[in-house]
């Protein structure tokens, strides 16, 4: 029986000798994995518009929401906000993801 213990190999991951470090090693944190850059990026005019996109889309967030809330139609609100019957549906549908009321993360999905 002692042979064919011998016989057999160890399991490594078994073993004590798996889980020593032999060698030091540092601690590693986040900050070092993260990219910084101390001088601060210009805004360029994509960025701008992409601004001016969000603060219009949250807008219209808000004013889908005001409307459905006074029991407009879908059709009505796409009529007067001069959008699609689809886009007032979709906003509906994102507002109920969101019971906080927040229109600029509703506006985030709109655009994604």
């Amino acid at each position: 029986m002692a042979t064919a213990e011998n016989s057999l190999s160890k399991d490594w991951d078994l073993s004590e000798d798996y889980y020593q470090e032999t060698f030091p090693s540092e601690e590693l944190h986040l900050a070092d994995f993260l990219e910084t850059s101390d001088t601060p990026q210009p805004e360029t005019d994509n960025h701008i518009s992409d601004k001016a996109e969000l603060q219009r889309v949250t807008n219209l967030v808000r004013q889908v929401t005001e409307r459905s809330g006074q029991g407009d139609t879908i059709h009505s609100i796409a009529a007067e906000l001069g959008v699609s019957e689809q886009y007032v549906k979709d906003i509906l549908i994102c507002v109920q993801s969101f019971p906080e009321d927040n229109a600029e993360a509703v506006a985030h999905l709109m655009l994604d």
